[in-house]
């Protein structure tokens, strides 16, 4: 599928904050041995993460384990316990909270284990202490979903104004706080939109829906909601779905009426987007991001430096332009 793909594949060409050098002699990944720290595969995004990166792997030669975790930072260290007494050479993390997993990142990288945080960004007080960090940019997520709301709250012809909610993914993960800053500063442009609520989702698209649920009742008689961010787009849908059943108008499906967004891209969000019962989203895709982080994990496990923060680009996605990236945000 990835073959086919020469167009889109352009737009997630990998770009990196510093230059690659050589260690020499180079080990060859082929017989490595790598835990992968994923997040559950009960979530659709982690699922077609997880299985497109340690495919990847698999195909050059590493021996992959997956152990998975529901964004639950005890769950994920007994996990990495669980990777560290088997000495791999390369421990992979979709981190849970940076915080809390600084004491299982020392204890493996005190016995000769790398640690690589993928997608997650472990902040300033952790990126010293791991290997690298690969991650999208989580600031343009961010900002592409404010930009979303701006954009067709303008097109309904109105002035720009009223109330937006946030219902994002677990917020003690830095990137999630990244896309939460980024947001914010890019609607202040708007002075006229104002942020009511932000609340936590867990990236749990049945949680989202419970959520935006009661906020829509709470603000009924408050002048309303305006605009809605679902930080990933099966809780973009689900907020949706929750609007479809309080009779609340969404736009582009009405002239006029909610502007929903998300910050990533999945099939439940594309279908909804098609439908005009979201606006729009963005091209983080899992398939072609753990595609994109496979060479610089097998340049690490092959003693090459890569630099510590390399980030992969993403754009932003509307019903404008969807049909370009259809096959690769499904999954």
């Amino acid at each position: 599928m990835v073959l086919a793909l020469t167009a889109a594949a352009i737009v997630f060409a990998v770009t990196g904050t510093a230059s690659s050098s050589v260690s020499s002699p180079a080990a060859s990944p082929k017989g490595q041995k790598v835990f992968l720290l994923g997040c559950t595969n009960a979530n659709p995004w982690c699922n077609g993460f997880n299985r497109s990166l340690a495919g990847g792997l698999e195909k050059a030669g590493v021996k992959v384990t997956v152990l998975t975790a529901n964004f639950d930072p005890v769950v994920q260290a007994q996990e990495a316990a669980q990777a560290i007494s088997q000495h791999p050479n390369a421990i992979l993390s979709h981190v849970a909270d940076p915080i809390a997993a600084i004491p299982w990142i020392k204890r493996a990288t005190a016995g000769g284990i790398k640690v690589i945080p993928v997608d997650t960004d472990v902040g300033p007080k952790v990126l010293p202490l791991v290997t690298a960090n690969l991650m999208p940019n989580h600031c343009k997520l961010g900002t592409f979903a404010a930009i979303n709301i701006q954009e067709g709250l303008k097109k309904q012809g109105a002035a720009i104004k009223g109330n937006v909610i946030l219902i994002t993914g677990t917020q003690s993960q830095v990137h999630v706080q990244t896309r939460i800053r980024c947001f914010k500063q890019q609607l202040a442009k708007t002075p006229g939109l104002k942020i009511v609520e932000n609340q936590d989702g867990n990236w749990d698209a049945i949680k989202t829906g419970t959520i935006a649920t009661q906020l829509f009742a709470k603000w009924r008689g408050k002048g309303g909601i305006q605009g809605a961010y679902g930080m990933a787009d099966y809780q973009a849908a689900a907020i949706s779905a929750s609007a479809k059943l309080a009779g609340i108008p969404m736009y582009p499906q009405s002239p006029k009426g909610l502007v929903v967004t998300g910050s990533n891209c999945a099939g439940t969000g594309m279908k909804a987007i098609k439908s005009g019962e979201m606006y729009g989203g963005a091209t983080q895709s899992p398939i072609l991001e753990g595609r994109d982080f496979v060479p610089y994990v097998l340049k690490v496990l092959e003693g090459q430096k890569i630099g510590t923060r390399i980030t992969t680009p993403v754009a932003r996605l509307t019903r404008a332009n969807m049909n370009k990236y259809l096959t690769v945000c499904n999954y």
